[in-house]
């Protein structure tokens, strides 16, 4: 398995001085390694020791960055879902009707897998090793499908749908990606872009669902 990458924001920036670039760049650095080992052998195997051999960073200086490992792992799977939604938003056309939409934010889904491989092996574990991680991991997907559909509907871009109806489409939404995920990888090519035809399917479905 090639080593994920957490993407972060660059740090070289003049708004940062040299020690406050240096100190993002290990913490960082710590967060990218526990990706790592997780990725590789579990949570369990995510040990403080480990952590910070593979950052290469003294024992000690852990805690300048985080309390507890358990604080790391927490970081990890609440910024990864928030690099997640700052992608999806940044692939989001400036125009386009729901459909439009909801094509870009699931292209930009397996790119985002691709690019962060650890990812689904992380947020699978995390409902049992940081269960308040992935419950804010949790809501805040689901709050942004229930806000998409309300509006959606509102615009006349889909059909009505009552608040039961909204909460299940959400759950749908977000159960489909997390599955097709796991199982659809061998379709996302070396540049991260998903098979054209895994895209008509699952908006076809959506049509059939959201559309009178």
């Amino acid at each position: 398995m090639s080593e994920p990458e957490l993407k972060p924001v660059s740090v070289d920036t003049p708004t940062l001085s040299k020690r406050e670039q240096n100190r993002e760049r290990t913490r960082e650095a710590l967060l990218k390694a526990a990706a790592v080992i997780i990725a590789e052998s579990g949570f369990a195997a995510a040990t403080l020791t480990r952590i910070t051999e593979r950052a290469d960073v003294a024992l000690g200086t852990f805690y300048n960055y985080f309390d507890s490992t358990e604080a790391l792992f927490a970081e990890l799977v609440v910024g990864s879902g928030r690099r997640l939604r700052d992608a999806v938003r940044a692939a989001m056309p400036l125009d386009g009707d729901f459909f439009a939409r909801e094509e870009a934010a699931f292209r930009e889904w397996f790119r985002f897998l691709h690019q962060h491989p650890f990812f689904l092996r992380v947020l699978n574990e995390a409902e049992i090793f940081c269960p308040e991680a992935f419950e804010a991991y949790f809501q805040a997907i689901t709050q942004g499908y229930r806000k998409v559909l309300a509006s959606a509907a509102k615009k006349g871009e889909i059909r009505q749908l009552d608040r039961v109806e909204i909460e299940t489409v959400s759950l749908m939404l977000m159960a489909q990606r997390s599955f097709y995920g796991l199982r659809l990888q061998k379709f996302i090519n070396k540049n991260g872009a998903i098979d054209n035809r895994v895209v008509t399917v699952y908006l076809d479905l959506l049509r059939r669902v959201l559309l009178n």
